[in-house]
């Protein structure tokens, strides 16, 4: 006899419904559409039907049981997706909350997601975590939970931090530095008045949950959270921190900054609950909430809850990092841990670039700001001229209004591409639509670049190895509340960072990386001739396009081709291409190739993409058939270096975003685990063991470090030799030249 279950879903998910049967074989579940007022009603209409257990597939119902479970919470505040997972038990009922319906028709993470949730009912054997206990540590308890932790298998560790301002009298400032509490200062400029206020970034608590072995041999856990408010209490961060038990983390990179300013580092931090599941499913979200809804059969939602009850909200992120990483340890396959084990060392090294920084010349800084300033006046002034008095380039609302009122009418809103496409219009539009962009770019570079906030002078920043679905490092501001991402620093702004005292700059540029490893990976013959050949690659690219001889190949009809190679190789179609070039470019390319002149814009920009693939037929052939072939079969993507994606979507030509994805993740990834390999080889015996350099970053192919200049060229040479160690990609020896640069005393100095 099918067991009875009763699912809740709004009338207009009704028909959506038959597809959550199928993740419920053996049960027999009848649908109510009608919203229900009250939780208690809920469980009655659930019990009438003989039915003990009911999912939730509408928000109306989630939000109830969320304020039922915590009466605390604000019902406006509550975000019905955030409880997707949880399990509630009310008036005798369980519910389990799945969360909308409609995307199971296309989306294959949302009919993964429902799979592994409907387990916490159809599962008996599903885990279900121990429940939370836990402890404000106090002098009357710190000491044996202290004792307990010695023993520990495991302790995650979590805190909670915030920024504190500083009374100027008491900051004893001293060429830029304040001696208060020994911490530097960082300032930046308030909303009301522009001064610098200093400012210091804490710990205000710091929660442990230590796992322990009974005599019984079960596995048990305790929290503690301490408030830290004392030098007292930073001693005893201190020496938790310090005990031998392997820490596990979420997103790691964040508490190991900090507790370098307390001088806490956390001993054997082993394991990372973020970078556990980049390692395993790299295409699901990396949020501890959404982390622990895969592994705890009584998880529910508590984000929230850090509103009104920071102490327990903080003790429940411990205890739901632990044991997360433990039924992760006990459920990811080995190509998870062998990804984990290549991925996770890379945390050390961004964590000590980000925590180092860059230092900025200010005097620079402020040129550079004034400039943009004095720009930004002028094309205002031409604006005003030309529009009216008063416009405002950074308004959606009044650029779209003259975008209509000068005859534009097609525009929808004033992004980047529909810009592009009304300066391509008409002359008029050129001007004004330039002006416009030219004040947008230059207001975005002073407030993202020349007005942040440093720390001590420092450019402070974050590099994350768990970021990217390809590998590729991220960067944002410091978990400082300071500085900015490093990656994408414009050129523009590069003269403002500079070496430290004594020290020269220097980076180390792997050439070509990417079209490298798509050459390799797609086996094509013509690609891999262009790659290794000692001529210019985009020159060489073009005489394959466009049937011209090298001497041919003029500046712009070069520029074409490197367009139209990227544009190809991110498998771009003809509109995109066009977007992406722009109108000027696409008809300057015609003129320059002859073209015919009845020919529209997308039919020259088909003849572009048509010279890639006839030039290198196997790129968009060959291989983008194979990834496909790789994907369907067997779920997962397998790089050259042994790194493994676990796939969810489907690739097709008709599903062109998830096929662009997947073609680029190889080429994407192979590039950055080559220069990962060698940038922490060269922090660990460089930096670490010999004390020999200090790297700043890496920046996608380029690894950048400063040093004294008696060791610049030594250290230059063992980074190089390293960067170019041959890799096996099908079968063949892949070597990746460089172009280094050394002996600079700014960042733009390295650039050609």
């Amino acid at each position: 006899m099918a067991k009875q279950l009763v699912m809740f879903i709004s009338k207009f998910e009704a028909n959506y419904g038959s597809r959550v049967r199928e993740y419920f074989p053996g049960y027999s579940i009848k649908a109510i559409t009608e919203q229900v007022s009250m939780v208690a009603l809920a469980a009655d209409l659930t019990k009438r039907t003989g039915a003990q257990d009911a999912i939730v597939c509408c928000a109306h119902l989630t939000k109830l049981l969320a304020k039922y479970h915590d009466k605390m919470l604000d019902v406006k505040k509550i975000s019905a997706h955030s409880y997707r997972g949880s399990v509630f038990y009310a008036f005798g009922v369980k519910f389990l909350i799945l969360g909308t319906t409609q995307f199971l028709v296309y989306n294959k993470q949302d009919q993964w997601l429902f799979r592994r949730y409907a387990q916490k009912i159809t599962n008996p054997n599903f885990p279900v975590f121990p429940e939370l206990d836990w402890r404000v540590l106090n002098p009357t308890n710190i000491d044996q939970f202290y004792e307990e932790a010695k023993s520990a298998l495991l302790m995650s560790i979590d805190i909670e931090t915030a920024i504190r301002k500083v009374n100027p009298a008491y900051t004893q400032m001293t060429e830029g530095r304040n001696k208060f509490s020994g911490m530097w200062f960082m300032g930046y400029p308030t909303a009301t008045a522009k001064k610098m206020v200093p400012i210091i970034p804490i710990i205000t608590m710091v929660g442990y949950t230590i796992l322990l072995r009974t005599h019984d041999g079960k596995l048990v856990s305790k929290t503690g959270v301490l408030y830290i408010n004392s030098m007292i209490d930073i001693v005893y961060m201190r020496r938790f921190n310090a005990l031998e038990a392997p820490k596990v983390m979420q997103n790691g990179g964040y508490e190991a900054t900090y507790f370098a300013r307390y001088n806490a580092p956390a001993r054997n931090y082993l394991y990372d609950t973020y970078i556990a599941m980049h390692a395993w499913l790299v295409e699901l979200s990396r949020d501890l909430a959404f982390i622990t809804s895969l592994f705890d059969g009584g998880y529910i939602y508590w984000k929230q809850e850090a509103e009104h009850n920071l102490a327990e909200y903080n003790a429940k992120d411990c205890h739901n990092t632990l044991w997360s990483m433990v039924h992760i340890i006990s459920q990811w396959p080995q190509w998870a841990v062998d990804n984990y084990t290549e991925n996770f060392r890379m945390q050390f090294p961004c964590i000590t670039c980000g925590i180092e920084g860059f230092a900025v010349n200010q005097t620079e800084m402020t040129r550079l700001r004034v400039e943009r300033e004095k720009l930004v006046e002028k094309n205002i002034k031409r604006l005003e001229k030309l529009v009216c008095v008063g416009f405002n380039p950074n308004s959606s609302q009044q650029v779209l209004k003259l975008m209509h009122g000068l005859g534009f009418k097609k525009a929808k809103s004033t992004d980047k591409a529909t810009l592009a496409d009304f300066i391509d219009s008409h002359p008029l539009y050129d001007i004004i639509g330039n002006l416009i962009k030219e004040v947008r770019k230059d207001r975005k570079a002073i407030s993202t670049y020349f007005t942040l906030p440093l720390m001590d002078g420092r450019l402070l920043y974050e590099l994350n190895p768990g970021g990217t679905d390809t590998g590729r490092l991220a960067s944002k501001a410091s978990n400082l509340w300071c500085g900015t991402q490093i990656q994408n620093q414009p050129l523009y702004t590069k003269s403002m960072y500079v070496a430290d005292p004594g020290y020269v700059l220097n980076s180390a540029d792997n050439a070509q990386s990417e079209s490298r490893c798509t050459a390799y990976m797609s086996e094509d013959a013509g690609l891999m001739e262009a790659v290794e050949s000692p001529l210019d690659f985009h020159k060489t690219n073009s005489t394959k396009f466009f049937g011209l001889k090298y001497e041919e190949i003029t500046k712009p009809i070069r520029d074409t081709g490197k367009k139209v190679n990227h544009g190809a190789n991110y498998n771009m179609g003809a509109r995109v291409l066009l977007q992406t070039m722009g109108r000027k470019a696409v008809v300057q390319a015609a003129r320059l190739l002859n073209l015919p002149r009845n020919w529209g814009l997308i039919d020259i920009c088909e003849y572009l993409l048509q010279c890639f693939d006839n030039a290198y037929p196997d790129v968009r052939g060959k291989y983008y058939k194979e990834v496909i072939q790789e994907v369907m079969s067997t779920g997962m993507l397998k790089g050259a270096t042994g790194w493994t994606r676990r796939c969810f979507e489907v690739p097709s030509k008709e599903n062109k975003l998830v096929l662009n994805s997947y073609v680029a993740h190889g080429p994407q990834s192979l590039s950055v685990k080559i220069i990962n390999k060698t940038f922490f080889e060269a922090w660990l015996y460089l930096q670490i063991e010999k004390s020999l350099l200090r790297f700043k970053a890496q920046v996608h192919d380029d690894l950048i470090w400063q040093d004294k200049p008696e060791h610049t060229a030594s250290n230059a040479e063992w980074i190089s030799s390293r960067m170019a160690r041959p890799t096996t990609v099908r079968g063949r020896e892949m070597v990746i030249p460089n172009d280094l640069k050394t002996g600079g005393s700014t960042w733009l100095e390295l650039k050609d």
